[in-house]
């Protein structure tokens, strides 16, 4: 078991999802882009992966090694997996929403 995060092998965020809540922002800012870029994309999912570094690494311990568990227990509940999952979805159009309040009003696509 892993206790740190490790760099992604797949998709963790639905692009469809990311690209129509950027256009939505964009629309409700005033910012008209009509376009989403892959590097925008990119961006949104590379802040995801620091908050979730963030959170693992304020857990590790300052003075002594990791005490690992064994490797079939199983600490979260399918409850508490829903409710981060909640808190995860909602962080993730606010991580969408600064970047396009950031992006400069140039040109007709959102980039990183």
């Amino acid at each position: 078991m892993s206790e740190t995060f490790e760099a992604p092998t797949m998709r963790y965020l639905n692009e469809s999802a990311i690209k129509a809540h950027a256009l939505k922002c964009s629309t409700q800012l005033g910012k008209r882009f009509e376009r989403v870029g892959s590097d925008f994309i990119e961006a949104v999912q590379a802040d995801a992966e620091r908050l979730i570094k963030v959170i693992c690494g304020q857990y590790q311990p300052s003075i002594h090694e990791l005490v690992l568990p064994e490797a079939d227990q199983r600490f979260v509940t399918g409850a508490f997996v829903r409710k981060a999952e909640d808190i995860l979805n909602a962080a993730v159009p606010r991580i969408i929403q600064a970047r396009v309040q950031r992006h400069p009003s140039v040109g007709k696509t959102l980039k990183a």
